[in-house]
């Protein structure tokens, strides 16, 4: 939850100059006890936010295996309009 991670009840910024779609990965550390000098994580899920002025306005939660290049007429609205609003973005910068 990014409420209990950022503590926003305490400190309230407001970042009105944030704009953009923004992906935010939800992920387990797997162990790697052999390997002990790197971290490995799994995806679970990805959260894309639509942010304008500072303010999320749009959000959805996809499965860790959705290949954004292989979207269907299954996907769901919102999702696919933030999947292309997001490789547009892409593509822009």
């Amino acid at each position: 939850n990014l409420n209990e991670l950022f503590n926003t009840q305490k400190n309230r910024v407001r970042a009105d100059w944030l704009n953009g779609i923004y992906l935010v990965q939800h992920r387990r550390e797997i162990d790697n006890s052999h390997r002990s000098e790197l971290n490995d994580f799994e995806i679970l899920s990805t959260k894309i936010i639509d942010v304008s002025n500072g303010r999320i306005v749009n959000q959805c939660i996809i499965n860790a295996g959705l290949d954004f290049d292989k979207i269907t007429e299954h996907t769901p609205k919102n999702t696919k309009r933030l999947i292309l609003a997001y490789k547009e973005q892409c593509i822009n910068c």
